[in-house]
Order: structure tokens, then sequence, then C-alpha cells
């Protein structure tokens, strides 16, 4: 399980079987938002207008996109493609 500190700026991983932290790593600034998608996970950074991509087999970070905005997004959301 992963959970974000806003505050903070981390990330931290949550072990399911004891319910301890077992890592907190640092995220670019203002998590606010996440999206799991196979074994990624994409992380909304609303300070630095960024998606922070984490690989959620080894739990790194693995790469980032950075968003064309001048804005504060808040929030992501998945949209499946459609079959035409």
């Amino acid at each position: 399980m992963y959970i974000t500190s806003r505050t903070k700026n981390v990330i931290s991983i949550v072990d399911y079987k004891t319910l301890d932290i077992a890592d907190v790593f640092p995220t670019a600034e203002k998590p606010v938002d996440m999206i799991a998608y196979g074994d990624k996970v994409y992380v909304l950074c609303a300070g630095e207008n960024l998606i922070e991509i984490i690989d959620s087999e080894r739990d790194i970070k693995v790469d980032s996109i950075t968003l064309q905005s001048n804005g504060f997004p808040t929030k992501m959301y998945m949209i499946k493609k459609s079959k035409n």
C-alpha cells in the first residue's frame, strides 16, 4: 500500500501483512493523487506540475512526466481507450 504525504513530500510503503511502514522515499513537491496501472504507480505532484512513475515491483522511481501547465493539478483519472 502506498500513502502520500502532501506536507512532507514523501511516499510511505506499508506492508499489508504487518501494517508497518516498510519504506519511505521522497517525491516531488505536493504529491496529491496516485493511479496504479500494471506494475507502475503514477504519482501526481502538484507543486512541481509533474507525474512521477514508480515501479511497484521494485518500489523505485523510474521516470517522470512534466505537465505543460502552470496550474495546481489535484486529480488524475484513468480513461479506458474505446474500441472503434
